[in-house]
Formats: structure tokens, C-alpha cells, sequence
């Protein structure tokens, strides 16, 4: 019997670890699913972040690539052809820039010299234009600059002239406004001078009444120069 109670014992014991056993391997599941989970939702947020990170730089990446486009474009210098491409042939119509490039870059005011030296230093000139390595903008047409400078000091000089004018407008008006300040204290002083010589001459006729006793004509001035006062 005991035997057998024993073996009953050690069946529930082993039922019990079994239930044990299969409730761990249960949460162990759950766990794993969990981790699994949390695994999936961590690495879809960072591809997310990634995407997100792929799309500025690429938007970066657009816009520095187009400024160094156009920094490239600015760096790149002297440009072939960029003012148009001259010939020996083309002397008489570029005679003025030519003359004024002879005459300020190689020192060559007033050139005379034969025709074969002239050409040459025309297609040294042409060939500076050319490649748009002329030391200055006028070189390549003077006229052309020559009539723009004239517009920008005419623009410049207008703008002086106006400013000058203003100035000139508010020097006058401050003129005529002491003329006026004057003219008002002038006319004050005037009119004071004039009260004072009434004054003087009621004074005076008050003096006269009184001598001759001519108390109503005495009383009268007086309450007249007392009024004024």
C-alpha cells in the first residue's frame, strides 16, 4: 500500500512539473513573441528614421550639388568665344576698342607704325578678345561702355543735382521764415515806439490841463493813460 501511495505521489508530482513545465514553455512563447514584436516595431521605426534621413540628404545633396554647379560656373574663368570671336579682318570695325586697348595697356598713344606691326599687334589684341582674357570690360567694345559709364554718371549726377536742390528748398524756407520771425518783431517794436509816444503826449496834455486848471480835461487824459497801461 505504501508502495502504492508512493507511486501516486510521484505521478501527481510529475503531472504538477508537467503543468510547471508547459506554463514556462508557455510564457517562454509569449515572450519570445513579445520580444519578436517589439523587435519588428524597433526596426520599422528605424527604417522609418533611416527613409526620413535619406530624404534630406538627398534634398541636400540636390541643392549643394546645384550650388557647386553654379560656383564651378563662376570659378571656371575665361570663357572661349564669350565675347564674340574676331579676326584680322575685323580691324576697322574694332579700330576704336583697339586703339584705346594700344594705347592704355601697351603704352602706344598715337600708333604710326608700319602695317605689318599694326597687324600683329591686332591679332595679339584679337586673340586676348577671343579667349576673354582682356585686362578690362571696355577693351572688348568702348563705345559700348563708354555710353553706359556716361549713363550711370548722368543717373549719379542727377541724383546729386536733386539732392542739392532739396537742400537749396529748405535753405530758402528757412530764409523766408527768419524774414518773417523779423518783420513780426519789427512791426512789435513799431507799434511799442508809437504806444510810447502816446503815452508821452497824453502825459503831456494831462500836464497842460492841469496848469490851467481844466480839472475835467485833466481827469479824462488821466483815465485814458491809466487804461492803456
Amino acid at each position: 500500500k505504501k508502495h502504492h501511495h508512493r507511486h501516486e505521489d510521484t505521478d501527481d508530482s510529475s503531472a504538477s512539473s508537467s503543468s510547471s513545465l508547459e506554463s514556462d514553455v508557455d510564457h517562454s512563447d509569449d515572450r519570445k513573441k513579445r520580444k519578436r514584436k517589439h523587435h519588428h516595431e524597433k526596426e520599422r521605426k528605424k527604417r522609418k528614421r533611416e527613409k526620413r534621413k535619406d530624404k534630406k540628404k538627398k534634398a541636400k545633396k540636390k541643392k549643394s550639388s546645384k550650388a557647386d554647379r553654379k560656383s564651378q560656373k563662376e570659378d571656371e574663368g575665361p570663357v572661349f568665344g564669350k565675347y564674340g570671336i574676331i579676326k584680322l579682318s575685323d580691324l576697322p570695325q574694332k579700330q576704336r576698342s583697339f586703339s584705346v586697348w594700344l594705347e592704355e595697356v601697351k603704352g602706344l598713344a598715337g600708333f604710326n607704325g608700319p602695317k605689318w606691326e599694326l597687324q600683329n599687334y591686332f591679332k595679339e589684341y584679337a586673340e586676348d578678345y577671343n579667349t576673354a582674357t582682356l585686362p578690362h570690360i571696355k577693351y572688348y567694345d568702348y563705345d559700348k561702355w563708354e555710353m553706359e559709364e556716361y549713363q550711370k554718371n548722368k543717373a549719379a549726377s542727377s541724383e546729386t543735382n536733386e539732392s542739392a536742390h532739396m537742400l537749396e528748398h529748405q535753405e530758402n524756407a528757412k530764409k523766408k521764415k527768419d524774414q518773417g520771425f523779423d518783420l513780426v518783431r519789427s512791426m512789435m517794436s513799431n507799434e511799442k515806439i508809437q504806444e510810447m509816444k502816446r503815452q508821452r503826449q497824453l502825459q503831456s496834455e494831462m500836464a497842460h490841463a492841469f496848469k490851467t486848471g481844466d480839472q475835467a480835461r485833466y481827469l479824462q487824459l488821466k483815465k485814458r493813460l491809466e487804461a492803456e497801461k
